[in-house]
């Protein structure tokens, strides 16, 4: 079943967080997420904390439901490394290299690859090297080095060439850990839920 998580990088701080997506009527986006909060220093007592952070629109992004090789979530704007066993495309060729930037096309999403524009029209653009992601059959040479919104010199759109200049400003294991703290939150409070729900029979009962 498909997993409806978003990302978007905060107003205020500049950092990405992680959960569900809000939009007011004037377009003003939030994501919103449990955390973990120390409420009682004293008692040592945590409690699952509801929060919502403003995010700039331009860089909120789906998770498109497929994980790269390092089991990282892919979400739309992700610039990917991948070769060509990664798909069933065989025009690519043998142990070539493509980078590219995860763009919603619907019916589904795809692989944006700089090069020569096959397909131009006022919704659709595709360059030659597009892959959709229902083609794809092999995660394992798949990788996260980035994002569109803090490492566009990655890709070289002009040149119809790519950069494999990696930046120290992209840290894998952060963005893992956030989706791995996000996640956990999640199930501790469906946990909570359970436990208070059965604790409510017994006292009924009782």
């Amino acid at each position: 079943m498909q997993q409806y998580k978003f990302r978007g990088k905060t107003k205020t701080f500049g950092k990405w967080v992680y959960g569900s997506l809000y939009i007011e009527y004037d377009g003003t986006c939030h994501i919103t997420y449990w955390k973990n909060e120390l409420v009682e220093p004293e008692n040592n007592f945590w409690e699952m904390v509801h929060e919502m952070e403003e995010v700039v629109p331009e860089t909120v992004g789906q998770f498109i439901g497929m994980f790269d090789k390092s089991e990282r979530e892919i979400y739309e704007g992700d610039i990917l490394n991948c070769y060509d066993n990664a798909a069933k495309d065989i025009t690519w060729g043998f142990d070539k290299e493509h980078i590219g930037v995860i763009e919603n096309t619907p019916p589904c999403y795809s692989l944006k690859i700089p090069g020569k524009l096959i397909y131009d029209t006022p919704c659709i653009k595709r360059r030659e090297n597009d892959v959709y992601l229902s083609d794809w059959c092999n995660a394992e040479n798949i990788e996260i080095i980035g994002n569109i919104h803090e490492h566009p010199h990655l890709l070289n759109p002009a040149q119809g060439a790519v950069t494999n200049t990696m930046t120290n400003q992209f840290d894998p294991n952060e963005q893992k850990q956030q989706e791995e703290t996000t996640n956990d939150q999640v199930q501790a409070t469906e946990q909570q839920a359970q436990e208070d729900a059965l604790e409510s029979e017994g006292s009924t009962e009782g």
